[in-house]
């Protein structure tokens, strides 16, 4: 919902400022990373349909660009193209971790819900082998659907036979878990500075106060969670 809220006044306040295309477009750049953050695509429809009306710009061209960027890092096809594990690129290691005990069966997937959601994984491809055991409708981790079509990737392989030989995965999946909510805070925070830095070329004291204390609450978050370790 903070999520949410956020949005709706970063749309309103930064398109109150634009007076042309290259100001819409910085509005774009600003607002799209945090529509990615949603949870489901109804959202994040939402959200894309809003910014078009804002900004006076056909929805379609919005929702292409959109998808572009979103599959900028992600442009190589798991089933066509050579895998990241055959081109040596290095897999964070909780996301790395979590997947293999999903793959392994050795986590629940209902573990991860109101934990992490789907763009918590940010690999690209471990994060496309991993929408199989995520409902998009709902926001929840699920048993997986339609793992047939991935078997033959060389990352499906690598997690599913990696050694995972540890004395407590439970605990060894909290500090995964951990982890990759700490990163999500602080990519919020950085999103939230690239605001910052709008609002004040701007002068727009309002949403500079409104951003500084969004900011406040992730550095809160972010020490909570730390506390609770």
């Amino acid at each position: 919902a903070e999520g949410k809220s956020l949005i709706d006044f970063s749309i309103v306040t930064l398109v109150r400022a634009v007076k042309s295309i290259d100001d819409k477009k910085k509005v774009i750049e600003e607002i799209f990373p945090l529509i990615n953050m949603l949870k489901t695509k109804v959202e994040q429809s939402h959200y894309l349909k809003r910014l078009s009306d804002e900004l006076a710009v056909s929805e379609s061209d919005v929702r292409a660009e959109f998808l572009k960027r979103a599959q900028k890092g992600k442009k190589a096809d798991p089933l066509i193209d050579p895998p990241a594990i055959e081109k040596r690129e290095p897999l964070p290691e909780d996301e790395e971790i979590i997947a293999s005990l999903l793959l392994q069966g050795n986590l629940d997937p209902s573990a991860l819900t109101g934990q992490l959601i789907l763009n918590d994984f940010v690999h690209p491809q471990i994060s496309r082998l991993l929408s199989n055991f995520w409902n998009e409708e709902k926001g929840e981790w699920r048993n997986a659907v339609g793992l047939d079509a991935i078997r033959g990737m060389a990352l499906f392989s690598h997690l599913s036979v990696r050694r995972n030989d540890y004395e407590d995965i439970g605990r060894v999946a909290q500090d995964c878990i951990f982890s990759m909510k700490v990163k999500r805070v602080r990519r919020e925070g950085d999103e939230i500075q690239k605001l910052l830095k709008l609002a004040e070329r701007k002068g727009d004291i309002p949403l500079l106060m409104s951003l500084q204390k969004t900011f406040l609450e992730l550095k809160r978050e972010l020490g909570r969670l730390t506390l609770s370790r």
